[in-house]
């Protein structure tokens, strides 16, 4: 599905980062083909940031550029009529939020994992492809889609 710009912003205790961001979700370029037209989707996405230091950091990058691409394995063709179930593998391009002593942006990139069924989703990401990854530098969440969950369940 295509998407319209959005304009935003990210907020809290690290940084403040008013953003605009365009992209496309689940769009089914393999279409013609049989099974893969119906069970393999691409979504890309591009955003450019302008971040604000914030209590925890006092020296933030002075822009941000941020591309992600993925492919997802779903059952796509009848969400409707069954449960929805998504495998989706990322990988996100991030000029970055940090500075080196110069004040130049410190690059990362990203890969991640999603799985989706029903209203659940987990995820799981890692900056493993930036091949200097010394700890655990990891992150994962656990979500729930309170409003498909009302749709689907309670009516």
């Amino acid at each position: 599905m295509p998407s319209s710009p959005d304009i935003g912003g990210a907020g809290g205790s690290l940084y403040y980062e008013p953003y605009a961001q365009v992209g496309f979700r689940r769009l089914a370029l393999l279409e013609p083909i049989p099974w893969i037209g119906d069970h393999v989707r691409v979504s890309a996405m591009g955003r450019y940031g302008r971040p604000y230091s914030g209590a925890a950091f006092g020296h933030v990058a002075p822009q941000s550029y941020l591309a992600q691409a993925s492919i997802g394995l779903g059952n796509y063709r009848c969400w409707e009529e069954s449960t929805p179930w998504e495998l989706e593998a990322a990988m996100t391009f991030d000029s970055g939020l940090f500075v080196d002593h110069r004040g130049d942006s410190l690059e990362e990139r990203f890969v991640s994992v999603a799985l989706r069924y029903s209203a659940f989703t987990f995820e799981t990401w890692n900056d493993l492809i930036n091949q200097k990854d010394y700890g655990p530098t990891f992150g994962a969440r656990l979500s729930l889609d309170l409003l498909y969950a009302y749709e689907r369940w309670f009516h």
